[in-house]
């Protein structure tokens, strides 16, 4: 079985302390787009497991706790499969506000 392939998280990033695809409970949401995710895959950010929600094959989404996204930087953003493969990375990145 191959590792799962990450093509793009959407948003790309966001400016720092801006929360973005706001939820109910005041979180920012984003997805993952990709190949190979089985139901029980979950995405890491900076290596951290989140909450993952599974839509299908090629869609899982999650929330970013807010402390990712407080300061500038990149937030690596990685699937890991119920089988313990790592997907590639993605580069979520937190621009400094002007």
């Amino acid at each position: 079985m191959r590792a799962p392939y990450l093509l793009v998280v959407t948003p790309r990033g966001t400016v720092e302390k801006t929360p973005f695809n706001k939820q109910p409970d005041g979180g920012s949401a984003f997805a993952a787009n990709g190949k190979g995710f089985d139901p029980l895959a979950v995405i890491t950010a900076n290596g951290r497991k989140l909450p993952t929600a599974f839509g299908n094959s090629g869609w899982l989404t999650s929330e970013m706790p807010r402390e990712l996204y407080e300061k500038p930087g990149v937030v690596t953003i990685k699937v890991l499969d119920s089988n313990g493969k790592e997907s590639n990375s993605f580069d979520f990145k937190v621009t400094a506000a002007k």
